[in-house]
């Protein structure tokens, strides 16, 4: 099995390898299910996960 490195040369850590399989496959997955547009609910539910909460006086304005 090959190595695979950052472009710095340093190798990539197992848990970043299964990370990122996981997340290709559940892309592949979403593709398969929902069509493309699957991706980006995917993108706005996480842009959305990874906002502040607002406070309760955000949402008076």
């Amino acid at each position: 099995m090959h190595e695979v490195r950052f472009i710095d040369g340093t190798p990539v850590p197992d848990d970043y390898l299964s990370a990122m399989a996981r997340l290709v496959h559940d892309a592949a997955l979403a593709i398969d299910m929902f069509g493309e547009n699957a991706l980006e609910a995917a993108n706005i539910a996480q842009t959305t996960r990874d906002r502040p909460p607002s406070s309760p006086a955000d949402d008076t304005q």
